[in-house]
């Protein structure tokens, strides 16, 4: 961030890799709120017809083999390598998606989920879902107790764009997710908006920033307020091309309306070092 946070964090510097060098299969925040959302819309209401006209589904995980409401909870996101060969941008994305699937029955607070795998193509600006096939589809031998994923899953998806916004600060616009009377706190005292933020690091010339979520705490207040707590492992490279590291918690309080998030309180504050990293975990 600023030269004085620089100063403040020199002394890890020489312990802690930079999150380039610690994860060495970084995240695509962009595929990873796609898939999120993608799932959040399709376990919320049947919206999702209107918003994806060009969708096929083969609908292998309901009971049914029709949609009707359930809970995909996501296990893990790997996309597809892109032909590297290939100068230009693919015309779609793939991406394999495991997950645990729980239909919604009525009365029942335990019921039997299922394992399943499905390939996930995107168009090319990860806008629209185009296709998803089930490639494995297999019942639990147990049951598990049904809790609904619509808004963790928007919520998360949510925090990808975010952190994508705030890593990128030209690629994308953060005010349309502030709620009217939002409250933002930056950990940088002399920040005091999200516009004055771009500026402050498009002056610092600041490159290669990112951040990596930590210990993701997602906790309903209510039937559409939920309360988020995290931590970001930041990283830099200043204009000397020094690496810049700090810890920062970060606290939300978000709302889930009709399928869109929004933003009543965003705050920020630098941590203390931590020497143990094996102990965090990542989101």
């Amino acid at each position: 961030m600023l030269k004085v946070m620089s100063i403040f964090f020199l002394i890890i510097a020489c312990q802690t890799a930079t999150a380039q060098q610690v994860d060495k299969n970084t995240k695509d925040y962009l595929i990873y709120a796609s898939v999120y959302q993608w799932y959040g819309e399709l376990d919320s209401n049947e919206n999702w017809r209107k918003d994806h006209p060009q969708v096929v589904l083969d609908f292998k995980e309901y009971p049914q083999n029709s949609w009707e409401k359930g809970a995909h909870r996501i296990l893990d996101i790997a996309p597809t390598a892109d032909n590297p060969a290939s100068d230009t941008p693919p015309a779609s994305h793939r991406v394999r998606v495991t997950l645990e699937f729980y239909p919604a029955t009525a009365g029942a607070d335990h019921v039997i989920g299922q394992y399943v795998q499905q390939l996930v193509t995107f168009d090319h600006n990860l806008q629209q879902v185009l296709k998803v096939e089930t490639e494995l589809n297999e019942k639990d031998d147990f049951e598990s107790r049904y809790i609904a994923s619509a808004s963790t899953n928007l919520i998360r998806a949510f925090l990808y764009s975010w952190t994508q916004g705030l890593d990128e600060p030209s690629s994308a616009s953060l005010s349309h997710w502030l709620a009217s009377d939002a409250q933002v706190t930056l950990a940088e005292d002399q920040i005091i908006s999200l516009s004055d933020y771009k500026a402050q690091i498009k002056a610092q010339g600041l490159t290669q920033i990112r951040r990596v979520i930590k210990n993701l705490r997602i906790s309903p207040l209510d039937k559409q307020r939920y309360q988020v707590d995290f931590e970001y492992q930041w990283s830099a490279i200043n204009t000397q091309g020094e690496n810049e590291i700090a810890n920062i918690g970060v606290s939300m309080r978000l709302s889930v309306i009709d399928g869109k998030v929004l933003m009543q309180v965003y705050t920020e504050q630098y941590l203390a070092p931590k020497t143990d990293l094996g102990a965090e975990v990542r989101c």
